[in-house]
C-alpha cells in the first residue's frame, strides 16, 4: 500500500476485520514525522517500522539515483540487512500482513516483487502488476505534482512512472546475480525454513 496516515477509523476497522495482523512500514524518520502511520500505536495490529532506504545525515544532501532501476538494485544489493529484517518479521506469525511506504511503488514494489517471485510468478506478470501503480496511484501522484517546485517536476515525473521495463531490468539483475528469489533470500541470510514458511503462507499447492 501507499501511506496509511489518512485512513479513517472506519477504514482502519475494515482492515482489522479483514484479519490484518501486521503492518510493516518501510518509510524513513522524516516521513514518519510528517505522516504518522495510523496503526503505530494500535492495540489490534502489530506495527513495525523498517526504513528500507535509510536516513542521510542531517547536514547531508538527500541521496538521489539516476533512475529507478538504480534505486531498486541499491535496495537489493546494498540494503540486504534491512530487506532481511522485513522478511524476518513476515516469518514471525505475521500474516495477513500489510506492507507500505509513501507511494506504494518503489520500496513496497521491491518487497512485493520478491514475494511474487517466491511464488514462481513470471517476471512479465510481476512487471505488469507493478505497472498497475500508474493507474491506481494516479490521484496520489497528482498530489505530489501539486506540491513539487516547477524546477523539480521533470525529475519527479521520471520517478513517478512505474515502467514495466524498470522492474524487468531489476528482476534480470536479481536473476543474473543471485539465480532466483530463493537464491537471493538465502544470500541475505534467510534460512530454508523461513523461505519455505513464507512460500507456504502465500501459495496454495
Amino acid at each position: 500500500a501507499d501511506g496509511l496516515h489518512r485512513l479513517t477509523p472506519a477504514s482502519q476497522q475494515e482492515l482489522i476485520d479483514y484479519g490484518v495482523r501486521t503492518v510493516i512500514d518501510l518509510r524513513g524518520a522524516r516521513e514518519l514525522a510528517t505522516s504518522p502511520d495510523v496503526f503505530a500505536s494500535s492495540r489490534h495490529v502489530r506495527y513495525v517500522n523498517i526504513s528500507v532506504i535509510g536516513e542521510a545525515a542531517p547536514d547531508a544532501k538527500p541521496r538521489r539515483w539516476p533512475d529507478l532501476e538504480s534505486l531498486y538494485k541499491y535496495i537489493l544489493d546494498e540494503r540486504q540487512e534491512v530487506v532481511k529484517a522485513v522478511f524476518d518479521v513476515m516469518t514471525d506469525n505475521a500474516f495477513p500482513v500489510l506492507i507500505h511506504c509513501t507511494a506504494g511503488k518503489d520500496r513496497t514494489g521491491i518487497i512485493s516483487a520478491l514475494m511474487l517471485g517466491l511464488a514462481n510468478v513470471s517476471h512479465a506478470s510481476i512487471a505488469e502488476d507493478y505497472a498497475l501503480t500508474n493507474r491506481h496511484a494516479a490521484p496520489l501522484f497528482d498530489e505530489f505534482r501539486a506540491i513539487t517546485p516547477a524546477h523539480r517536476l521533470a525529475a519527479l515525473e521520471r520517478n513517478l512512472e512505474a515502467r514495466p521495463e524498470a522492474m524487468l531490468d531489476t528482476l534480470a539483475h536479481l536473476e543474473s546475480t543471485y539465480q532466483n528469489v530463493p537464491g537471493y533470500l538465502k544470500a541475505i541470510g534467510l534460512t530454508t525454513f523461513q523461505i519455505t514458511r513464507l512460500r507456504d503462507a502465500i501459495v496454495v499447492d
